[in-house]
C-alpha cells in the first residue's frame, strides 16, 4: 500500500493551510476576479509554503514539527491581526481594550509565539495523526469554499442571462430611435470621468468642513455645467456604475452580496454606452483603475493583471491588516492613480473620434495622497485624510481636463461625475 513520507504529509499540511484564506476570499469575489489571478495566488502560496518548510526543517529538525509550527504561526498571526483590527481600528465589542498600548498587544503576541516555538522545539516526537487531522480540516474548508464558489458561479450566470435578455430588448428599442452620424467630422470626442466617493459641493461644506468653491470656479471657467441637487440613486459603485454606463436603473438590492457583485461586474464590462458608441463609429477606450470590473472593460487580460491585480494586493493587505505593508501598499496605489492620470492625458493625443471612460478610485479610500501630493505612509480613514486626497486629486483632474482640451482639434464633451457620496 502506498504510504506518503513525512515530507509530503507536511507539505500537504502547509499548502492546504495557506490555500484556505485564498479560497475563502475568492468565494466572496468570484464575480470580479480573473481566474488567472486566483491561480497565480495559489501557485505563489504553494511555493512560499514549500520554501518555509525547507527553511524551518533546519531549525526544528523534522518536517512534521516544522509544518505544525508554520501553520500555527500563520493562523496565529491572522488571529492577532484580526483582534488588532477589532480593538484599534474598528468599533467592536473588543474596543474597551483600546486603552492597552498596541506595543504591549504585540509584545503579548510575540511572547505567546516564543512559547509555542519552545514547546514545538522541545517536543521530541510529533505524531502524524496531529498533522493528518489538521490537514483534513484544511482540505474540508477548501472543498467547502470551492463548492460555495461553484454554486455562486452558477447563480451569477443564471442572473446574468436574465439581465442580458432584458438588455437585448433595450438595445433594439433604443437603436430604432438612434440617429447615427454619417459624417465623421461632426463627431466630437467624449470623455466620461468618474471620481469614486466624491461628495457633492454642498455636502463637502456641510459635512466635511471643506470649501470647494475654487473647484466649482475652475470648472465653470472651462465651460462645465454644474447642475444643482444632483444625487446618486445608489450608495455603492457596483450599483452606480452599471446604472450610469447602461442608461438604466437596476434593482439588485434583493440579491446576495456575491450576486450583486457578479451581476454588477457583468453590466459594467458589457455596458450599453460602449455598445452604442461603437455603433456610432467611435473608438471606445477604457483607462482603468485597479478595480476589477472596470479593469475588464473593453480590454484583454494581461500579465500585469496577475502581478498588480487588486485581488492579490487585497489578499496581502487584508492578511496584514495595514500593519506591515501600509507604506508599500499606499505607494503602489498612489502610483496607480498617477499613472492613470497620465494615461488619460495621453489618450487625448489619439487621432479619430473616440469615447473614453475612466473610473478613478480617488478620493475613496485608501487615502494615499497628502494635500501636496506626497505619500501617506500609514493607514488613515479620517475626514482630514479624505479632504487632503480630494483636494489634491481635484487639482490633478483640472490639469487632465486642460490637457484634453489642448490636445483636441474640436472641443470635446467631458462628463465629470461621482458614482456616490462619501462614506463618512
Amino acid at each position: 500500500m502506498f504510504k506518503l513520507n513525512d515530507f509530503f504529509i507536511s507539505l500537504l499540511h502547509v499548502v492546504a493551510a495557506f490555500w484556505v484564506p485564498a479560497f475563502y476570499l475568492y468565494s466572496l469575489n468570484i464575480g470580479e476576479v480573473f481566474v488567472f489571478e486566483f491561480l497565480f495566488l495559489i501557485f505563489g502560496l504553494s511555493v512560499f509554503g514549500f520554501l518555509l518548510l525547507l527553511i524551518f526543517k533546519k531549525f526544528l529538525g523534522t518536517y512534521l514539527k516544522s509544518s505544525i509550527f508554520i501553520t500555527s504561526v500563520y493562523f496565529g498571526f491572522y488571529i492577532a491581526i484580526t483582534m488588532y483590527r477589532q480593538i484599534y481600528t474598528l468599533e467592536s465589542a473588543l474596543s474597551f481594550i483600546r486603552f492597552l498600548n498596541p506595543m504591549y498587544f504585540f509584545i503579548i503576541y510575540f511572547f505567546i509565539l516564543f512559547v509555542l516555538i519552545h514547546l514545538i522545539y522541545k517536543k521530541k516526537y510529533l505524531k502524524r495523526n496531529t498533522v493528518n487531522f489538521f490537514s483534513f480540516v484544511f482540505l474540508y474548508l477548501i472543498l467547502f469554499y470551492s463548492f460555495k464558489s461553484y454554486v455562486a458561479y452558477r447563480q451569477i450566470n443564471k442572473v446574468v442571462k436574465s439581465y442580458a435578455l432584458q438588455n437585448e430588448f433595450f438595445r433594439k428599442r433604443i437603436e430604432k430611435q438612434f440617429c447615427f452620424l454619417e459624417n465623421e467630422s461632426e463627431k466630437r470626442d467624449i470623455y466620461y470621468i468618474i471620481l469614486d466617493a466624491h461628495a457633492s459641493f454642498d455636502d463637502l461644506k456641510k459635512y466635511h468642513n471643506y470649501d470647494p468653491s475654487w473647484f466649482m470656479k475652475d470648472l465653470k471657467e472651462r465651460g462645465f455645467l454644474l447642475p444643482k441637487n444632483s444625487k446618486s440613486n445608489y450608495q455603492r459603485t457596483v450599483f452606480s456604475l452599471p446604472s450610469s454606463l447602461n442608461m438604466n436603473y437596476y434593482s439588485m438590492f434583493s440579491y446576495s452580496q456575491i450576486l450583486q457583485l457578479g451581476l454588477g461586474c457583468h453590466l459594467i464590462e458589457n455596458n450599453n454606452w460602449f455598445y452604442f458608441m461603437n455603433k456610432l463609429g467611435y473608438k471606445c477606450i477604457n483607462v482603468p483603475s485597479s478595480w476589477g470590473p472596470t479593469r475588464r472593460m473593453n480590454r484583454k487580460f494581461s500579465f500585469k493583471d496577475i502581478f498588480f491585480g487588486e485581488f492579490i494586493q487585497n489578499f496581502i493587505y487584508t492578511f496584514t491588516s495595514r500593519l506591515l505593508f501600509s507604506p508599500l501598499y499606499n505607494y503602489i496605489k498612489r502610483n496607480e492613480n498617477l499613472e492613470q492620470l497620465e494615461n488619460l492625458k495621453n489618450i487625448s493625443k489619439i487621432v479619430g473620434p473616440k469615447s473614453v471612460f475612466s473610473h478613478f478610485i480617488c478620493p475613496h479610500i485608501p487615502h494615499v495622497f497628502k494635500k501636496d501630493g506626497g505619500l501617506v505612509l500609514e493607514y488613515r480613514n479620517d475626514n482630514q485624510a479624505y479632504i487632503d486626497q480630494l483636494d489634491f486629486f481635484d487639482r490633478q483632474i483640472i490639469k487632465v481636463i486642460d490637457s484634453i482640451f489642448k490636445n483636441s482639434i474640436k472641443k470635446p464633451i467631458v462628463i465629470l461625475q461621482s458614482d456616490h457620496g462619501s462614506h463618512g
